[in-house]
């Protein structure tokens, strides 16, 4: 379980959590439980709520998702969204506020947000290795990668650590939309545990620093 400070120009702004629950069973299937969720907090926390819950079931061996839920509180306005990954049939089916379903075709093996994450860390990294990833994420499947730029050490809450810097990119048919608006510290050893994210908001940046680890 991994939790973070979220600050906006050095001010709190929310705290973000990482977990991985003990196997479970889905369709018979036996699945990793991931989830992560983001809420407000300090004096934006006052003026504005937001907690936004996601929970993902993935393969044990690929990593890919089998089903994802969503839910997101953000002032006054509630959304849920249901993603089933079939997975064999290469089929996607998407509900939102369980409304009509809409299904979309998918390549094999396809992730998401939170399990290609998972997916990243699993692999050998090295910094003249670029990871190619495809993503179901909002309706639309991208073209993701992620580049090592470099090393550096940082202070953690496991201790002072050499770390991966990292740069992540999204594209749709073509055209990038992230490059360069965020880079995430990952440390360089087996765990390749994510220390510290920052991300290019409308008006500055987001920094999203570990602060407490626990591992079973």
């Amino acid at each position: 379980e991994l939790t973070y400070k979220i600050t906006w120009y050095g001010v709190l702004a929310g705290i973000g959590k990482l977990k991985v629950s003990d196997k479970a069973l889905y369709k018979g299937k036996e699945v990793y439980r991931l989830a992560s969720q983001g809420v407000t907090a300090g004096v934006i926390g006052k003026f504005y709520t937001v907690d936004d819950r996601l929970e993902v079931l993935i393969d044990p061996q690929g990593l890919y998702p089998y089903y994802a839920f969503l839910s997101q509180q953000e002032g006054k306005r509630r959304k849920t969204t249901e993603v089933f990954f079939n997975q064999g049939k290469n089929k996607i089916t998407y509900i939102t506020n369980n409304g009509r379903p809409r299904e979309f075709t998918a390549p094999t093996e396809v992730l998401d947000i939170l399990s290609s994450l998972y997916f990243y860390r699993s692999q050998k990294l090295t910094e003249d290795n670029s990871i190619q990833m495809k993503v179901f994420n909002n309706k639309k499947i991208f073209s993701a990668q992620a580049k090592i730029l470099g090393k550096e050490r940082l202070k953690t809450p496991m201790g002072e650590l050499l770390t991966f810097l990292v740069q992540p990119t999204i594209s749709l048919n073509g055209t990038s939309y992230t490059k360069g608006n965020a880079v995430m510290w990952l440390t360089a050893d087996e765990r390749k545990i994510p220390v510290k994210i920052k991300i290019k908001a409308p008006i500055g940046h987001i920094l999203a620093t570990l602060v407490d680890y626990k591992s079973e």
